[in-house]
């Protein structure tokens, strides 16, 4: 709801919780974010890492995110089948502090990829068209598309050869 995690510290708040349930045991604001929020976000990192193990292929995508504050952030999803159905989990969405160079792009992927272990099953990375992430990314060859880019290179020498020839014939013309 936008509040501040110190509203566990107000006095209403503890008697608005007391009037919901006697029972209600209030929480310091230092445990929340010392040990509920950390042990929370363990726990979904496993709970990912579990899916990642279960996942046969993956698809990412990625982007950079920059609010009011001129605050950036890296934001990455999984997209894959379970059950055959499309599930979306996100995998990251991280602080960047500095340029978003595509040097810094390219190893914060690279954490975020090998923390899930995920290396071998992504057959689609997603990005837009910001220099960073064409440089950043432009030499990964994902799993399976090595012959892809084979025959994109051979198409590319049979053009210019043919060109050569045409223009050979066009000089003998």
């Amino acid at each position: 709801m936008g509040l501040p995690l110190s509203i566990v510290d107000h006095t209403s708040f503890k008697k608005f919780m007391t009037d919901v349930d006697p029972k209600f045991k209030p929480i310091h604001r230092r445990d929340l974010t010392r040990t509920f929020l950390p042990n929370l976000q363990k726990k979904c990192v496993l709970k990912l890492k579990e899916i990642c193990n279960q996942s046969s292929y993956v698809s990412l995508t990625l982007d950079v995110w920059t609010d009011r504050r001129m605050r950036s952030y890296l934001g990455v999803t999984l997209h894959t089948i379970i059950n055959d159905e499309l599930k979306s989990f996100l995998l990251a969405f991280d602080r960047l502090e500095g340029k978003h160079t595509s040097e810094k792009l390219a190893t914060e992927f690279d954490r975020i990829i090998q923390l899930y272990d995920i290396k071998d099953k992504i057959v689609r990375l997603i990005t837009d068209n910001a220099s960073n992430n064409l440089a950043a990314f432009d030499n990964i060859i994902l799993p399976g598309f090595e012959d892809y880019f084979d025959e994109l290179q051979q198409d590319e020498e049979e053009k210019e050869v043919d060109s050569e020839s045409e223009s050979n014939d066009e000089l003998n013309d």
